[in-house]
């Protein structure tokens, strides 16, 4: 009995295996999702939703024009999960300057992109940036990202994976 508890008492000190927590801030065309009723943006005609249970960001027909505090159009800072219905779109037409720095950027975290809709994004700097790892899924009809510098990135040593497959090029145009 002795030793039973002892390891009983061992695992429960053993650090748990969590979900991905909800990001601490999430902006999708210039608007904090959060603070809206039902997590919605109108987005164009289209419209973001966020699901703060399952920490996924559902796009559909969505059409992000306007970065928030000028660095991107979906912006969150930890963990987040896409999903892309219909036809989404995002180039920062209503940005300063026209354009986005970044079109899609987790500050600290993971992204997760899938869904069986299409997403054009067009960046200046970086189309899809995590701070760690970025994964495309297979399903996904289109993703097509135009960016002056690196189309897909991990920025702290995570890594970006298509279908399951790495992905390791810097080119500035992909289209999947």
């Amino acid at each position: 009995d002795y030793l039973l508890t002892i390891l009983l008492f061992t695992v429960g000190l053993m650090p748990e295996t969590v979900a991905a927590a909800a990001p601490a801030a999430l902006y999708v065309n210039g608007v904090d999702i959060l603070n809206e009723q039902d997590y919605t943006v109108d987005c164009g005609g289209g419209t973001a939703v966020y699901d703060q249970a399952a920490n996924t960001l559902t796009l559909t027909d969505a059409h992000i024009t306007t970065a928030y505090n000028s660095i991107s159009g979906i912006y969150a800072e930890g963990d987040l999960n896409i999903v892309l219905n219909g036809n989404n779109t995002m180039d920062g037409t209503d940005t300063p300057g026209g354009e986005l720095p970044y079109g899609i950027y987790a500050k600290g975290g993971n992204i997760s992109i899938t869904g069986t809709g299409t997403l054009v994004l067009t960046s200046r700097a970086f189309g899809i940036i995590a701070d760690y790892d970025l994964s495309i899924g297979a399903d996904i009809e289109k993703l097509y990202v135009s960016a002056q510098t690196q189309a897909l990135r991990s920025e702290k040593g995570g890594s970006v994976t298509i279908g399951g497959g790495l992905f390791t090029g810097i080119d500035k145009k992909i289209t999947i």
